[in-house]
């Protein structure tokens, strides 16, 4: 088997992880990672550079931690909606929420969120690029749990936050007649079932696959 270490910059996060894998989870994050150069033999980042602050600092990291010759894959949201977003937004349509400016990376550090957008900061790095493509799943969740998550995760949760408390009580007062119309269709027990896709370099999530050449050049940090 192989030897894995985890990463997670939230501390609480990081505590569960490690005691639902029984592994070891590091409290670090991107650009700033505690390992030494080369020292992967493969490198995963699922759903990570879309979410960070300096995305090609990030993929300078993960290139640099990887060993010559390894492998990195990284997945990304791409720019196409998900389901639960059209369903997010309707839901806040059906009552009227104001909604504030969604937070966005300047220009010069973000970059297109599609498998080739992914692939162009890898292969910025000097890692060599060997696939990019399109990964869809379905995604079982329970009403509950979906609620939870779109209200305190990601854009949808900063979106919630800075929403009034008079959005907030209206969109939870209608959400149960607004999930029948608008919620993905029913699975078994109660659940709903919620088609995803990503896109792949190996990433709407998007993928991309790249390796790390034997005899890279030096890359600035």
């Amino acid at each position: 088997g192989a030897d894995a270490i985890g990463v997670e910059p939230d501390p609480e996060m990081a505590a569960l992880a490690s005691s639902l894998l029984d592994d070891e989870v590091v409290v670090a994050g991107l650009p700033d990672l505690p390992f030494a150069d080369d020292g992967f033999d493969v490198v995963v980042a699922s759903f990570v550079l879309n979410h960070v602050d300096d995305p090609r600092g990030g993929a300078r990291e993960l290139a640099r931690v990887a060993a010559p010759g390894g492998v990195l894959r990284a997945t990304i949201w791409d720019t196409t909606p998900p389901p639960q977003a059209l369903m997010w937004n309707a839901l806040l349509d059906r009552v009227g929420a104001v909604r504030p400016p969604s937070p966005r990376l300047p220009v010069e550090r973000d970059f297109d969120r599609s498998a080739d957008g992914l692939a162009g900061i890898l292969s910025e790095t000097g890692l060599a690029v060997t696939g990019t493509g399109t990964l869809a799943w379905q995604w079982r969740v329970a009403p509950g749990a979906l609620w939870s998550g779109l209200t305190s995760v990601g854009n949808f949760g900063v979106l919630w936050r800075a929403t009034t408390s008079a959005d907030r009580g209206a969109t939870a007062t209608s959400c149960p007649s607004t999930s029948r119309a608008s919620w993905p269709r029913r699975a078994s027990r109660g659940r709903r079932v919620v088609p995803c896709a990503s896109t792949s370099i190996s990433c709407s999530g998007s993928s991309t696959r790249a390796s790390r050449r034997p005899t890279a050049p030096a890359r600035a940090r």
